[in-house]
């Protein structure tokens, strides 16, 4: 047993460590868990009577002191008198003890709380998050993790709810309060109704780059059901936000491509495939104009399917072909092709666009039948940047929908101009087998000839 706390000329000294080695006050409560009491110290055995016995000690009284539900020790009183402690002394040190055990196990609590918090801390940190303790009265964070810094570029001594906000761009609200404006969901938490906080936020740091920021906490509740606070987490989920814009990306990209496709397989006009890839092509890349261009002999280009309001060559509008503009390099080189700025190319074409539709930028693929370009096709964008790297690609997927609807408008004509051959073939072979003078046969070719 240890002493951690005495008053008056006592021989167990505050701090001091004793064997239970015989009947005693704190062995007694220990293994009894109840009070208890000594009379007479004088026949008693053990290390610790000895010393109580050479302090002058005549007569003891024990009390336990509980803590949820265990005996944690023992607070006892002490008389040199000949006559035993009164019989309400018990009831009197419970009293005390009470107190001494509320006070421990608050204590005990509080220990019990930070090493939680501790561990709560560092489960988060080894998980890639900061923990944060907010308080909303004071309108402060009591606690941030070191790892602000690196999530923002703010310290924790800079990192303030202001900060924060301005940090913000783009609130997402999950859970609960999605669908709530941000005003609303923070009232109607903050009161108590919703016992957490999700959302996933688009911040910029503080050197200017973008994040992604999933924000999760629980509310810390008052006595009158409202909260008082928070504690949570933050956590970089940038890559995460990528590979889910890059999937959907993917789907509607498909969607777009199934769309046509299933157009084609309808047997639709040429005209109404050109228009349909050109909207599709629109929206999937997000560009303002698109276009899809026909070469003729002469390097001579029309605009067969267009989309976008701005566009300053509607569809059947022909031009000459130059040198630097992107159906011009696509036409020379029979490879894709992009121009950066326009407004930095020479010609009519690269003018037009530049100067009627304030197109900057612009990428061409070309649309490939039996191997030699039959075409192009195009997007096109007003933005100062210039068009993603992966432009091409995803174009590709277009032109080759693009040439199979192509293709398969000129197996239809050939299957129709070969079906026609053969009527007249027939025809002739009917006139010959039935006898007809050669002159009659004569004038019969010729006019299926004519008429092929």
């Amino acid at each position: 047993a240890t002493v951690i706390g005495a008053w008056g000329e006592n021989p167990f000294p505050v701090g001091s460590n004793w064997t239970l080695d015989g009947p005693s006050i704190t062995a007694s409560v220990l293994n009894t868990g109840r009070p208890t009491r000594v009379d007479d110290y004088s026949d008693l055995p053990g290390t610790i009577a000895e010393v109580a016995r050479k302090a002058g000690f005549c007569s003891a009284v024990g009390v336990p002191i509980v803590v949820n539900g265990r005996t944690w020790g023992t607070i006892y009183a002490v008389s040199t008198e000949p006559k035993p402690l009164p019989p309400d002394t018990e009831a009197r040190l419970a009293r005390f003890t009470e107190l001494v055990g509320t006070a421990i196990a608050n204590t005990e609590a509080r220990d019990d709380l930070r090493k939680s918090e501790e561990l709560y801390r560092r489960a988060i940190a080894q998980a890639g998050a900061v923990p944060y303790l907010y308080d909303y009265a004071e309108d402060r964070y009591t606690f941030i993790g070191e790892g602000i810094e690196e999530l923002t570029g703010f310290s924790p001594a800079e990192f303030t709810p202001d900060a924060w906000g301005v940090m913000i761009e783009e609130t997402i609200l999950l859970g609960e309060q999605a669908g709530l404006t941000n005003d609303e969901a923070v009232r109607r938490t903050r009161s108590g109704e919703f016992p957490r906080w999700r959302c996933d936020q688009r911040i910029r740091t503080r050197d200017g780059e973008g994040r992604w920021v999933a924000d999760a906490s629980v509310e810390i509740l008052g006595r009158d059901g409202r909260s008082v606070g928070a504690i949570g987490m933050l956590q970089d989920i940038t890559e995460r936000k990528r590979t889910e814009d890059e999937v959907s990306r993917l789907a509607d990209e498909q969607a777009a491509l199934r769309r046509v496709a299933t157009l084609i397989a309808r047997e639709a006009i040429p005209a109404e495939v050109f228009s349909a890839v050109a909207k599709e092509v629109a929206y999937v890349l997000n560009v303002p104009l698109t276009a899809v261009v026909r070469y003729e002999p002469g390097a001579i280009a029309t605009q067969v399917g267009v989309w976008g309001r701005e566009n300053p060559f509607p569809v059947g509008t022909s031009w000459t072909l130059d040198d630097k503009s992107v159906s011009g390099l696509v036409s020379r080189t029979g490879r894709p092709a992009r121009v950066s700025d326009y407004s930095e190319v020479a010609g009519p074409i690269s003018t037009t666009l530049a100067r009627e539709a304030g197109i900057r930028t612009a990428v061409g693929v070309p649309i490939l039948v039996d191997g030699r370009p039959w075409g192009v096709m195009m997007a096109l964008s007003t933005e100062q940047r210039e068009l993603p790297a992966d432009t091409e690609a995803r174009l590709a997927g277009f032109t080759e929908l693009i040439a199979t609807a192509i293709a398969n408008l000129q197996a239809r004509d050939d299957l129709r101009d070969l079906a026609d051959e053969q009527a007249a073939l027939r025809r002739v072979a009917t006139l010959v087998a039935r006898g007809t003078d050669a002159a009659a046969v004569f004038e019969a070719v010729c006019a299926e000839t004519g008429r092929l």
